[in-house]
């Protein structure tokens, strides 16, 4: 057991100041969050999706085919409870290579879910706000990349997965029967 004698008589005092001070200090800012991002594959491009634009992904999604011209619409998949379209997110993008059957699927975070199928996922990343940028190669990325995430391996390209739950959504209209033009 430890001597009383041997505690310094200031300690108290100055354990208090410094438990005072600490409430007199301002409050540090909050961290900036950073945005999440999904690094996937579809066809030759390598890029992106923001986490919180999607409901789910699913590995090794089983569609159905539906009879059409689209080489986009894969058909149709149970995910989650409901059935959705599944499209081929390689040929939406730059009209690549078709993966049968495919990898993965993202299922979009929208009123009327999509599927988009994928090859391969690379992994979850996250960036500061300030690491996002306006995409430079304007009418000559995909028309559904209009960002790029800046990371320590380099950039990628971000697919705005609403936009193309959107343009599927026109393409389908509201009773969800693909329209053939």
């Amino acid at each position: 057991m430890r001597d009383a004698a041997a505690i310094d008589p200031d300690l108290p005092r100055a354990l208090r100041e410094a438990f005072d001070r600490s409430f007199a200090a301002p409050r540090a800012a909050p961290a900036a969050r950073g945005v999440d991002f999904l690094a996937i594959r579809a066809g030759r491009s390598a890029c992106a999706v923001r986490l919180k634009s999607l409901k789910s992904v699913v590995k090794g999604v089983a569609v159905s085919p539906l009879p059409t011209r689209r080489e986009a619409l894969l058909g149709v998949a149970s995910v989650g409870g409901g059935v959705v379209p599944v499209y081929a997110l390689a040929a939406l993008l730059d009209g690549g290579p078709v993966a049968h059957p495919p990898s993965f699927a993202l299922v979009t975070a929208g009123a009327c879910p999509v599927a988009l199928a994928f090859d391969s996922l690379d992994g979850i990343f996250s960036v500061a706000p300030r690491d996002i940028r306006p995409s430079a190669q304007k009418g000559r990325a995909p028309r559904y990349v209009l960002e790029v995430a800046e990371t320590e391996v380099g950039a990628r390209p971000v697919v705005d997965v609403a936009r193309v739950e959107q343009e599927l959504l026109l393409r389908r209209g509201p009773s969800g029967a693909e329209r053939q033009e």
